[in-house]
């Protein structure tokens, strides 16, 4: 045990102390802090200027109307009354953006017309027109003598009561959210782990392959204890990673507790909640460990440095599958897919743990997805500590006779 511990602690020295290593860390610290204070570091280079619009109206009550609505139609303007010649002078000498002209036509209706240079905001025009919308309503209504009951009678629009029937199979509004964030997370964590850490497995061995230093670690160690020191020491390189982040983001709330605003924080924390915590975390070591396992495998095999990129496509390919699935079935959790593949250990991971933002998987469902995925970890160590010696200490032998020669060794 002392030995693996030995190969544990190298490995994640040797990547923890790497100047790739540092260097990610001080960019996602600095890229973290820089998200959540994007709004402070905004305010620096940004000036958000005031630009001033006229109102060219001969009507008082619109223009205080809008001048009332200011903060509502556009908080980043000023509105002012002018003259149609000088409004038309001063957007000339970019004194004024745009300029409104608003007045009454023969029918007595309100006509508005948007004289502009460079862009206006669309939001900007919808407020106007609704509010000039209910000028028109409230003037046509007194026109015709109606009462302000009357007036309230006839604005008062449809509402449609609804009513959601309670299942005992379905989480309350507030626990789904926070179930969903766990979920996302977890899947997202596990998903940038692999792809970064998985191809970093196979060259690391692949390189131990090519510079012979494996013929002197496996006289002294067996090759499962080798494998899964490496396997424990990525994780625990990629944990380490994360737990940088996840300390920033600390440091940064303390500092400031409105920076973060997380819907569904203020959830109760119940059993449900501890159980999917428990399970992700689970999940998130079953995926690293298959994957990182295949990749070193594959890295093992691998006759040549130059071909470690195409050698590991197919962990790419059988990564992107679930997330792909995932993404066309994010509202579809019950997809008869993500059921099938939630049974497929090199996808469960990722599918199963999606399928858990709903109730309706099973006590027996979730076991049987485990045991599969357990099940393809101990298969994959099996083949690797049959098959790493002979790949790592015959770097000219193929694939295929090393599977040959683990078969008949077995025989």
């Amino acid at each position: 045990m002392n030995k693996f511990w030995l190969v544990f602690k190298f490995t994640y020295r040797q990547k923890v102390c790497s100047v790739s290593f540092v260097s990610l860390a001080l960019i996602l610290v600095i890229g973290v802090v820089g998200l959540l204070n994007f709004d402070n570091i905004k305010q620096w280079f940004v000036s958000e200027e005031v630009s001033n619009v006229a109102i060219v109206t001969n009507n008082a009550k619109i223009y205080q109307e809008i001048k009332n609505n200011n903060e509502l139609l556009n908080p980043k303007v000023k509105f002012h009354m002018s003259s149609e010649s000088d409004a038309l002078k001063n957007i000339q000498t970019n004194d004024i953006s745009r300029f409104y002209i608003i007045k009454e036509n023969e029918h007595k209706d309100i006509e508005s017309k948007l004289i502009y240079k460079g862009a206006v905001e669309e939001s900007e025009k919808v407020n106007i027109q609704l509010l000039l919308s209910k000028l028109q309503f409230e003037k046509r209504a007194n026109d015709y003598g109606l009462s302000i009951k009357q007036i309230e009678k006839l604005g008062k629009s449809n509402v449609i009561i609804t009513e959601k029937i309670k299942s005992d199979t379905a989480y309350s509004s507030k626990e789904a959210e926070l179930i969903q964030y766990i979920v996302y997370f977890s899947i997202a964590v596990m998903f940038i782990i692999i792809l970064s850490y998985s191809n970093q497995a196979a060259l690391e061995i692949a390189t131990e392959k090519n510079s012979k230093v494996m013929e002197m670690i496996l006289t002294s160690i067996s090759p499962l204890l080798h494998l899964w020191g490496k396997i424990l020491s990525l994780i625990a390189v990629a944990l380490t990673q994360l737990g940088v982040v996840i300390a920033t983001i600390l440091i940064c709330w303390l500092f400031d507790n409105d920076i973060i605003s997380v819907k569904g924080m203020d959830t109760e924390v119940n059993l449900h909640i501890v159980l999917l915590i428990l399970i992700s975390i689970i999940y998130i070591f079953i995926g690293l460990a298959t994957y990182i396992i295949f990749a070193m495998i594959i890295g093992a095999m691998t006759k040549n440095l130059e071909n470690i990129n195409q050698a590991v496509m197919p962990i790419n390919v059988l990564l992107f599958i679930p997330i792909y699935l995932i993404i066309f079935n994010i509202d579809e959790v019950n997809d008869s897919l993500i059921k099938l593949t939630s049974y497929i250990p090199f996808f469960s991971p990722f599918t199963m743990l999606f399928r858990m933002t709903s109730r309706d998987v099973n006590v027996y469902e979730l076991l049987l997805s485990l045991v599969l995925a357990i099940a393809m970890i101990i298969l994959l160590s099996y083949i690797a500590s049959r098959s790493y010696k002979e790949s790592l200490l015959a770097p000219e032998v193929s694939f295929s006779k090393i599977i040959k020669k683990t078969i008949r060794r077995e025989k």
